[in-house]
């Protein structure tokens, strides 16, 4: 390697010790720049000391192909100040040399790696704690949820707004569930839970119906066609077909009205039949009227909580009622129940209660596995 040193104000005598402290320091920068050709390298080094105080500046400036790296120290020991310098020298040499061979792209490359599998990792954890936390929200209500899906279904299929299975209990409260959970970090905590399910779960409905008509609407014959000859007897396959192939999980508007307690067997008939045939009626009203009753006279929820969930206010909940109530009684006189007002003076009375519904176990469990898998 070449070298030039200069020294400024320095006497001959410290000259020699501090040239023997050069050659060593250059001699151990040697193994780093072996890679280099001898002819390419050259050294500039300057001491200086200062005319009035113990102080001594060292520049170094070392000359490597398309590369100059320099360090400049001073302090009031010369042989200090030009290790520390060299020290400088050395570090820069190694940095260089790593630059050469990609070193820092390799080492980057790897950290992001590190980096992104280290999110990936905390993502999943996250999520898996966002999840548990969303079911451990809602597990109480599902029971609820289910039995308004059920009721819903019913009226909606009494209606005409849906035929049978387009969809079923089960798979309404699926979607509520996962839908609220797309949701769960935007809702309005004001809202209770149960509230806030039971307005997805009309949401969702109000979809299915406006697809069940696009669907009738498209399948709907062009021009009518001749209805088949009925036949007055059915063969075997006919019977076995009508007695076993009933639709899984078909919800039918019976299925809403309690078995009657106590009564002859007259009373009872009676009595179910006119529970039918007001559960009848109230699957024409329109859905507005037809859900602010269910949800104050049946459930009976108030008339705050009613209006939280369907989004309106107290003086429209009353109106609707009001409506609601003179149009059931009146269909109901119209259709033969001539002492209708005597037997039940109350709308409550007059829709009296809804069979109990339990939501089936294994929706449940296949909800929760949804949501909180199990752990290997």
């Amino acid at each position: 390697m070449k070298k030039q040193i200069v020294y400024r104000n320095i006497s001959k005598e410290a000259k020699k010790s501090l040239s023997a402290l050069f050659e060593e320091r250059l001699s151990s920068l040697q193994p780093l720049l072996n890679g280099f050709e001898e002819d390419d390298l050259f050294l500039r080094a300057a001491v200086q000391s200062h005319g009035t105080q113990v102080l001594y500046r060292v520049a170094l400036e070392l000359y490597l192909p398309h590369k100059t790296l320099t360090a400049h120290e001073e302090g009031p020991n010369v042989e200090t100040v030009i290790r520390d310098a060299f020290a400088e020298i050395r570090r820069q040499i190694k940095k260089h040399k790593s630059f050469l061979k990609n070193e820092p792209l390799w080492r980057r490359k790897k950290r992001r790696q590190q980096l992104r599998a280290d999110l990936k990792a905390g993502e999943k954890a996250q999520e898996q704690e966002r999840r548990k936390l969303y079911f451990d929200l809602i597990q109480s209500h599902l029971g609820a949820l289910y039995k308004n899906a059920q009721r819903e279904i019913a009226y909606l299929q009494a209606a005409g707004d849906l035929i049978e299975n387009d969809i079923t209990p089960d798979e309404l409260v699926d979607a509520v569930v996962v839908r609220g959970y797309t949701r769960f970090e935007d809702r309005d905590s004001a809202i209770q839970i149960d509230r806030w399910l039971y307005q997805i779960m009309l949401e969702v409905l109000e979809e299915e119906v406006a697809r069940s008509r696009a669907q009738m609407d498209l399948t709907l014959p062009t021009e009518a066609s001749p209805p088949l000859a009925p036949s007055d007897t059915l063969d075997e396959e006919e019977t076995e077909m009508f007695e076993y192939y009933l639709p899984d999980e078909q919800v039918r508007l019976e299925d809403l009205i309690p078995k009657p307690g106590v009564q002859t067997p007259e009373q009872a008939v009676v009595r179910w039949e006119q529970q039918t045939t007001v559960h009848q009626v109230l699957a024409m009203m329109p859905r507005l009227w037809r859900q602010s009753v269910v949800l104050t006279d049946i459930d009976g929820l108030s008339a705050d909580e009613t209006c939280e969930m369907l989004g309106i206010e107290p003086r429209k909940l009353e109106e609707i009622r009001h409506c609601a109530e003179a149009f059931l009684r009146q269909t109901l006189m119209e259709m033969g129940y001539t002492d209708i007002e005597e037997k039940a003076p109350s709308l409550s009375g007059l829709l009296g209660e809804l069979a109990p519904v339990e939501m089936p176990e294994d929706l449940g469990s296949e909800l929760q596995k949804k949501f909180v898998p199990e752990t290997p």
